[in-house]
């Protein structure tokens, strides 16, 4: 079962609106948008899984 907190919510939600803000301040077409955002969201969903699975086989 996946465990959040609420400031860990707010951090990437705030990470998305980062991306789109300053995308669009460069004036980048809206699929380079979703493509990057979409990287991002995948980059961290790897990093929490990998990090899940090493925590896991410690036993911590």
């Amino acid at each position: 079962m996946a465990k959040g907190k609420a400031s860990d919510a707010v951090v990437g939600g705030l990470v998305i609106a980062t991306i789109a803000n300053g995308l669009g301040l460069l004036a980048q077409a809206s699929w380079i948008n979703f493509v990057v955002t979409g990287g991002v969201l995948l980059l961290a969903a790897s990093v929490d899984a990998i990090s899940r699975r090493r925590r896991s086989t410690s036993g911590l």
